[in-house]
């Protein structure tokens, strides 16, 4: 090869850098390939095979950014079938956006809709309004309500900034119950 880099070149990781993609080497595809690939495969879906593969072989913190490339080419049913993998790996912020990806499937499950609203994080506000506002935008008045409810039964009230944020959340769903109730 007279020093011409292969197409698929090791990636050498430095000791001690804290490398946690887990076991094994690393590889990188060569920089004229993935130019390449890039100009000539834009306009092509991946292949369902591809899907599958990525599910099981991605590293988990890349499971949900993955997701959201499939429900950007309306891949509903692969999108969620990689957010609920990142859900199971420990990232709660792809909650909203299984919601989201649910309810665009022609047999949506609602038991996944509810099982996703008793598991988003109540003492992070961030992640009540995300999950607040998918309800609102797939139009779930009931999970919703649910939410809302158990919002206000859980939420710190000794952090001003907290029910501010929550506050402005609920107020943009129309929870004027829940809002008199905080």
């Amino acid at each position: 090869c007279k020093g011409v880099r292969g197409p698929l070149p090791r990636i050498r990781t430095r000791i001690g850098a804290g490398d946690s993609s887990g076991p094994g080497p690393l590889y990188r595809l060569a920089d004229y390939l993935d130019q390449i690939g890039r100009r000539e495969r834009s306009d092509q879906m991946p292949p369902n095979t591809f899907w599958a593969a990525a599910e099981t072989c991605t590293h988990p913190g890349d499971l949900s950014a993955l997701g959201d490339a499939a429900f950007a080419r309306g891949l509903y049913r692969e999108a969620s079938q990689l957010y609920r993998r990142a859900i199971t790996h420990g990232n709660l912020d792809a909650l909203p956006r299984l919601v989201r990806c649910t309810h665009r499937l022609p047999s949506a499950d609602q038991r996944l809709v509810s099982w996703a609203v008793t598991h988003v994080a109540v003492n992070n506000p961030f992640a009540m309004a995300q999950m607040l506002d998918a309800l609102r935008e797939v139009g779930d008045g009931e999970q919703l309500s649910v939410l809302a409810d158990r919002a206000v039964r859980h939420v710190a009230v000794d952090d001003p900034f907290v029910v501010a944020w929550l506050v402005d959340a609920l107020r943009e769903v129309g929870a004027q119950e829940q809002i008199s109730m905080l």
